[in-house]
């Protein structure tokens, strides 16, 4: 395969990365600034250590979320931009696998272990998804979804060796220790998401599952503060229901 560029700004720490030849040939998380001021500028770097252009590119893939929704776009306009321009191949990566991947290599997870990767949605919320491990990687069991710590703690209280991982573990990691489970903020080896999300877009290149720019869009998960002005909340079928659901129709493997 050839070089895959992997972008992940849904979070406050930006991080890209290049899948090539199946391995990850580098990586970068740019200063904590404004994305759109610092993430042109690491990719252009990161480029020129790994001996590449933009135009070398097989294929850019970018986490589509749920994450910060401007970081979300500038990610995703970035990357349509370049796959227009240089007739590269466009992949979209929900950000949350490719977190769960990162969970994946720690020597400390059970081979049994729910996997919880979280995002801060702020607000006292996060973003987070379920997974189990099968013998190939990954099962996703539930979509993403929008949760408090303690509901979250609540609803998988039933459940043998959660694992929470990821930024917003770290955030909330007090209250789901204190209500069960186990939890870990950073990644195996130091490796950014970005590092995920570009093997992952190599591995779905090479199967032709590739987004076409006119279509790809960001995964929010949390309704815009307009949206939610202009419409009264949806009546909500509860966490449980939501995974039971998922579990029957929409097991993904990754």
């Amino acid at each position: 395969m050839g070089p895959v560029l992997g972008l992940e700004t849904g979070g406050p720490q930006a991080s890209l990365a290049i899948a090539s030849q199946g391995r990850i040939a580098g990586f970068d998380t740019p200063p904590r600034r404004a994305h759109g001021e610092s993430v042109v500028g690491a990719i252009d770097g990161l480029l020129r250590r790994c001996g590449l252009s933009v135009t070398d590119l097989a294929a850019i893939a970018v986490g589509i979320g749920p994450g910060s929704f401007t970081g979300l776009r500038i990610a995703l306009s970035y990357a349509k931009g370049v796959a227009l321009a240089t007739g590269c191949a466009l992949v979209g990566i929900p950000s949350l696998d490719a977190l769960a991947l990162c969970a994946l290599e720690l020597p400390a997870l059970a081979q049994t272990a729910t996997i919880c990767p979280i995002l801060d949605a702020r607000k006292g919320e996060m973003y987070a998804a379920l997974y189990r491990r099968v013998e190939n990687g990954l099962e996703k069991i539930s979509g993403e979804f929008l949760v408090t710590a303690e509901d979250l703690a609540r609803q998988l209280a039933g459940e043998q060796d959660v694992f929470f991982f990821g930024e917003g573990a770290a955030v909330y990691g007090e209250v789901l220790q204190r209500l069960g489970g186990r939890v870990m903020a950073s990644g195996p080896g130091g490796l950014p998401p970005a590092a995920m999300v570009s093997a992952l877009g190599a591995m779905r290149l090479a199967g032709g599952q590739t987004d076409r720019p006119g279509t790809l869009q960001p995964l929010y998960v949390r309704a815009s503060e307009a949206e939610l002005k202009a419409k009264p909340p949806a009546h909500d079928a509860g966490l449980e229901a939501l995974w039971s659901r998922e579990k029957k129709n929409s097991s993904a493997s990754i």
